[in-house]
């Protein structure tokens, strides 16, 4: 609760107000212990953290809510084992017998169908978000710790000295390659989700097992050094402090990176958690809390009540009060942004009918779009546009897909001067698991997939997604598209479809150009664009408040294609480039 009291203030006085709302409502999930369900819901990722904005400084709560449903449920159904053990008949021994047997076998049971959920989730929907917070899906590392118990008695002491050395042996192995594969492991390696984590959930097993075995042990010595000990007291602190700080304490904010950044965030960390520790979670494990006195003893928990209740009272008023989007005030909307909003409104757009004047006289100019979700939103309206002006687009797009997953057709479209087009536009979101099965980043795939095209002598559109709100810098992703198209401009460029919604200070204003009067949300000949976690919703119309643009409203598609279109019809490049002999 001070964690999140010390959020709620953040979100008050620190924080644009479309990121306090957010950043409220996950607080509000976090004290109800259900942040887990809400950031499925939410659509928000913990994986892939830095694609278009600062995740919320309360993502860590997801694990939180996974371990208090279980504290609730789990009681509730050993009780029940208790009470079908107890009619056991033959006295008080074969009732404890059949009470560990029985739980013992519900933890493998439960277990097992917990990790069943985790693989056919995955390989039915490919949703990161749902395997990775779900209580289903996790539920079964929690079992294993469940089933020890039930199987030792909470003594986990194997009697022959031969199997109990042969027990440390394993765990001192298994928690060498514990550490080797978490420093090695990528984030998008789909291995992980199929099977990666049941494996990694019984090393553990077998670590905590032959971590408490007696005798000779280096495995138990070395987790009873005294920094590791002192680490341990404290490291709840140090779970739930650690991510704000990472959150706020970043390059940006503090002129520092690398190695520096990280002893920063540390030092700051220890220092926190070792605060907590001494100052308010020793005082209330041993009851040392300063007392009020007037307060009569039958009413202490009226204190503790309205504390808590003053944290959710802190999270509840920028949830309730603050806009679910940010809107440019009237000072900032636009006076240098009269050229590039003309030249949005002289593309055509889906909704109108008259065509446009061709771009040239070439019968067949074939395009090919490629890319995720992101670029499945503008295929059909970008398709359109594009053949108002004489110009054939092609699509293949795949939800949460990386460059690799496109690499096989784009070798056999060049393979084929018949099939080969002239122009490649590449558009999504970074994701950071691969359907593909490939463990490199996206930036390694982009470089590869580029290496393909230029070599088959196709000229690369590279379109970033829209950035973060408010901030001029780059991300990662902008930085290497320019340094490709720097490298080789006959082969590669950067398509920014994303001026649309900046202003002349090269800031993001949340504010777009109106396609028409009518459209829903323009009444001031401007639009307040939402831009959600996962980018899809380039230019949506959003006049209300929430966390996805309403799917009645014109939506990223056709606002995202009319952006494209002006960059791509207006870059001379293009227009040789379709023009060029076959």
């Amino acid at each position: 609760f001070l964690v999140l009291a010390v959020v709620g203030v953040w979100t008050l006085f620190l924080s644009n107000h479309a990121q306090a709302h957010d950043v409220a409502i996950d607080g509000l999930a976090s004290f109800a212990y259900v942040a887990n369900w809400h950031f499925i819901a939410s659509g928000q990722n913990y994986i892939q953290q830095f694609v278009n904005q600062a995740p919320s400084p309360l993502r860590h709560m997801w694990s939180l809510g996974i371990e208090e449903q279980f504290y609730v449920i789990w009681p509730l159904l050993v009780s029940l084992v208790g009470l079908v053990a107890l009619r056991t008949r033959g006295g008080h021994g074969r009732a404890r017998h059949a009470f560990r047997r029985t739980l013992l076998g519900l933890c493998l049971v439960l277990g097992v169908l917990s990790f069943w959920r985790m693989i056919s989730l995955f390989s039915s929907t490919h949703n990161v978000n749902r395997v990775y917070y779900g209580t289903d899906s996790r539920a079964y590392m929690l079992l294993a710790g469940a089933a020890i118990g039930a199987l030792t008695a909470g003594a986990p002491i194997i009697r022959s000295r031969r199997v109990r050395w042969w027990c440390v042996a394993a765990g001192t192995v298994l928690a060498a390659a514990l550490v080797v594969t978490m420093a090695q492991l990528q984030t998008d390696a789909s291995w992980i989700y199929n099977w990666g984590y049941g494996v990694v959930c019984l090393a553990i097993t077998a670590v905590l097992v032959a971590a408490v075995q007696p005798g000779p042990n280096p495995l138990g010595r070395l987790l009873r050094t005294r920094p590791l000990v002192q680490l341990g007291l404290i490291s709840y602190g140090v779970y739930l402090w650690h991510w704000p700080i990472a959150v706020w304490v970043t390059q940006q904010s503090i002129g520092v990176g690398g190695l520096l950044l990280f002893l920063v965030r540390w030092a700051l960390t220890l220092a926190v958690s070792i605060a907590s520790y001494v100052l308010i979670e020793q005082p209330i494990r041993r009851g040392r809390l300063p007392r009020l006195p007037r307060i009569e003893l039958a009413n202490r928990g009226i204190v503790p009540a309205a504390l808590v209740t003053a944290v959710a009272i802190l999270l509840l008023v920028p949830a309730l009060t603050y806009s679910a989007y940010n809107v440019a005030s009237a000072s900032t909307a636009t006076v240098g942004a009269g050229t590039v909003a003309a030249r949005y409104a002289a593309v055509d757009h889906c909704s109108d009918r008259a065509s446009g004047t061709p771009v040239h006289a070439v019968a067949h100019a074939p395009v090919e779009l490629m890319g995720n979700s992101v670029a499945g939103e503008v295929a059909p309206c970008l398709t359109a546009i594009l053949a108002s002006r004489g110009v054939t687009l092609s699509s293949a797009t795949q939800q949460a897909a990386s460059p690799c997953d496109f690499l096989p057709f784009s070798r056999q479209l060049a393979s084929d001067a018949a099939t080969r087009p002239r122009v490649v536009l590449f558009f999504g979101l970074p994701v950071s698991l691969s359907t593909c099965g490939k463990a490199s980043s996206w930036l390694t795939q982009v470089r590869t997939f580029v290496a393909l095209w230029r070599h088959a002598g196709v000229h690369v559109y590279l379109v970033p997604a829209l950035g973060t709100a408010g901030t001029t810098a780059p991300s990662p992703t902008v930085t290497e598209y320019e340094r490709l198209a720097r490298a080789d401009p006959g082969s590669v460029s950067v398509l920014d479809a994303s001026v649309f919604v900046r202003d002349v200070a090269d800031r993001f204003e949340w504010r777009a150009p109106c396609l028409d009067a009518s459209e829903a949300g323009c009444a001031n000949r401007t639009i307040a664009v939402r831009m959600t976690e996962d980018g899809g919703e380039h230019f949506c119309a959003h006049p209300v408040a929430g966390s996805v643009c309403p799917a009645d409203l014109s939506g990223g598609g056709r606002r995202g294609a009319a952006a494209i279109a002006a960059e791509l019809l207006g870059a001379p490049q293009f227009v040789a480039l379709l023009g060029a002999p076959r």
